[in-house]
């Protein structure tokens, strides 16, 4: 499986790259008024507004440095019986193949957002996206799109 790196909160994290619908480097984000404090802000992406969603705050409750290595994940987040593009904003991202780390029945499940593991590098997460992105942070980033037809 490919992966896609990222940092966060001075955390390694991983993302199944079949989920990123695009790489972007940090853009500027609207903010919203009454948002969650983890709502970075939105942005305007392929004609829609798109939520971007701070993994640091969420992770370690303070936000993401502003440096150059900023990027924005846009992700294909499930939902009930679709998908809707969502932002992640990360402290960096590459690319990296999910190698013998994971594969070999080695991993945990010790945080509720998915499995930890090890690499040659160290220790980090696999992130679950429909963990990370609960029915209710759902509820608060598309509330028209999770409501019942």
């Amino acid at each position: 499986m490919l992966v896609l790196m990222c940092q966060a909160g001075g955390q390694r994290f991983a993302v199944d790259a079949r989920a990123v619908a695009q790489v972007v480097p940090r853009v500027q984000l609207k903010a919203v008024a009454g948002a969650p404090e983890w709502l970075a802000g939105l942005c305007v992406c392929r004609g829609q507004v798109v939520p971007v969603v701070d993994l640091c705050r969420l992770i370690a409750d303070h936000p993401c440095p502003r440096r150059w290595s900023n990027r924005v994940l846009l992700l294909s987040v499930p939902l009930r019986q679709s998908s809707r593009l969502c932002g992640l904003l990360v402290e960096s991202a590459t690319t990296a193949p999910l190698a013998a780390a994971g594969t070999d029945g080695d991993a945990t499940r010790l945080s509720p957002w998915g499995q930890v593991l090890l690499d040659e590098q160290g220790v980090y997460q696999l992130l679950d996206l429909h963990e990370l992105f609960s029915r209710e942070r759902q509820d608060r980033l598309f509330p028209v799109a999770t409501e019942p037809a």
